[in-house]
């Protein structure tokens, strides 16, 4: 036992010595990761699992052949589901982020933590993966084109959250949800500025304390849409955001209550024809 375990930390050891840097992030010095769950190393900055390189790497550059390892101690590769791909598409998911998803795939199935949830395992690990590169996609999002309940991913998400050592998920930045948003409605640039100065004013104002940024955002874009005189319907908004219509209406209406103050000059000044009086009554 001894000597496997020496043989093993010499192994981990020289493989180190060969990658000064993540083969993948290209993160100098590397910063790896055991996972004792899986018996996993992976990269502290951009998660991928470098365990195999590791060990070509040191088998490469030790000079005694390796010992032949028995059948039944060879642990497959688990193979990633095809729906992968197909749902990256939809969400606009860049290649970087895909990568991480298939990796934290692996390792929870690696870690046995599927237990036939397959489909919320893999919905959970994109919207993790999303999460961990600050990418705005939200969560009704990923349960449209994955087509699993919201309550499924969530109580997944959860759980690899807490058992994948080495993660920390990004809050979600309402600033990138009203860019988006905003660019998903065709908005020109001066009344996308519009909309993120709104959205500084509603925050410094603390106008929609307690609601999600989904909704905030969303508000914040259909109230500068009419300010600077491209209005979009709110069935409009809300199919771009994902959120109600009533939700969108409801925080309008206190948006709207207090616009004399929340409008000033600086809100209104990336677009000459922004003006209050665009805004419709609630």
């Amino acid at each position: 036992m001894a000597t496997a375990t020496t043989s093993t930390t010499s192994t981990t050891t020289a493989a180190m010595r060969a990658y000064g840097v993540c083969p993948d992030c290209r993160q100098a010095p590397a910063s790896l990761i055991h996972d004792f769950t899986t018996g996993d190393l992976f990269c502290a900055h951009c998660q991928s699992s470098v365990s195999q390189r590791l060990v070509q790497a040191a088998d490469s550059s030790s000079s005694e052949p390796a010992s032949p390892t028995p059948r039944s101690r060879q642990r497959s590769v688990p193979r990633m589901p095809c729906d992968l791909a197909q749902y990256c598409v939809p969400l606009d998911i860049p290649p970087a982020t895909e990568a991480l998803a298939q990796t934290l795939y692996r390792r929870a199935e690696a870690a046995q933590l599927l237990r036939g949830r397959k489909p919320s395992v893999l919905a959970a690990c994109l919207f993790l993966a999303c999460r961990q590169h600050g990418l705005p996609r939200t969560l009704k999002e990923i349960c449209h084109h994955t087509r699993v309940p919201r309550r499924d991913i969530g109580r997944t998400f959860r759980v690899l959250k807490d058992r994948l050592v080495g993660l920390s998920p990004l809050a979600v930045v309402a600033e990138d949800l009203v860019s988006r948003f905003a660019h998903a409605l065709s908005l020109g640039a001066a009344a996308v500025q519009c909309a993120l100065r709104v959205h500084e004013a509603v925050r410094e104002r603390d106008l929609l304390a307690g609601r999600s940024p989904v909704s905030v955002a969303a508000a914040c874009v259909f109230l500068a849409a009419y300010l600077c005189a491209q209005p979009r319907l709110s069935a409009v908004v809300a199919r771009a955001a994902g959120v109600s219509e009533v939700t969108i209406r409801a925080a309008y209406r206190l948006l709207y209550a207090d616009r004399v103050h929340l409008l000033l000059p600086y809100v209104l000044a990336p677009d000459p024809l922004a003006d209050i009086a665009n805004l419709p009554p609630p």
